[in-house]
């Protein structure tokens, strides 16, 4: 399971951040594509050093307390539901 939410996360993180990093702009859909990066400098430090972090922290904190909430405890294994 635990793989499973981190291949999620891996492969779900950057392009997400990608679309949806940048601001619309008026009429962007009246005129051709802008000639520019889609993801910059900025946008990747913001992917890896703050937004992709915080987004680690929170699901495998949710993930942890699930599974806590459930009888898990560190060291044994989960209960069988039954």
């Amino acid at each position: 399971m635990l793989q499973i939410l981190c291949l999620d996360i891996g492969t779900d993180l950057l392009p997400a951040l990608a679309l949806g990093g940048e601001r619309p702009s008026e009429g962007v859909l009246r005129r051709p594509p802008e000639r520019r990066h889609l993801m910059d400098g900025s946008l990747l430090f913001r992917v890896f050093a703050v937004l992709g972090p915080a987004e680690v922290v929170f699901e495998m904190s949710a993930f942890v307390a699930v599974l806590w909430l459930g009888g898990w405890r560190p060291g044994r294994r989960c209960p069988a539901r039954g």
